[in-house]
C-alpha cells in the first residue's frame, strides 16, 4: 500500500505540473506524448500495487481470529482489488479497459473510507 501511495503521488504529480505546462506548449507535441506514457505506466503501476495491498490486506483480515472489518465489506474490497489487477493487466497488453482501471481505484477509495468509518466507530 505505502508503494502505490508513492507511485499515485508521482502521477499526481506530473498531471498537475508536468502534463498541462507540456500541453500548453506548441511545438511539444513529442514531450507530451511521452510523459503522458510515462503517466499512465505509473497510474498502472500504481493501482497494481493499490490493488494487490487491498488484496493481501483484507484477505489476511477475513482471515484472522478476530476481524476489524465486516465480511461483506472485505469481499467487496477483495473483488475491487482483482478488478484492478485484471484491468492494469489488461491496460498493460493494450486492451482499452483505462476506464475499469480508474472505477477500480476510486471504488478501492470508497471501501477504504467505509472501512475508515467502520474502525472508527468502534473506536473506544
Amino acid at each position: 500500500m505505502l508503494l502505490s501511495i508513492i507511485v499515485f503521488t508521482l502521477v499526481d504529480a506530473m498531471g498537475g505540473y508536468v502534463l498541462a505546462s507540456l500541453a500548453a506548449i506548441s511545438d511539444g507535441a513529442g514531450a507530451f506524448a511521452g510523459f503522458k506514457r510515462l503517466f499512465d505506466a505509473l497510474f498502472l503501476l500504481g493501482t497494481v500495487a493499490f490493488s494487490g495491498g487491498a488484496i493481501v490486506a483484507l484477505a489476511a483480515e477475513l482471515s484472522g481470529p478476530a476481524p476489524f472489518v465486516g465480511r461483506p465489506l472485505a469481499i467487496g474490497g477483495i473483488l475491487v482489488g482483482l478488478t484492478g489487477l485484471l484491468t492494469s493487466a489488461a491496460c498493460f497488453i493494450g486492451l482499452p479497459f483505462g476506464q475499469g482501471t480508474g472505477i477500480s481505484v476510486a471504488l478501492g477509495a470508497a471501501v477504504f473510507a467505509a472501512i475508515g468509518l467502520q474502525l472508527a466507530r468502534t473506536a473506544p
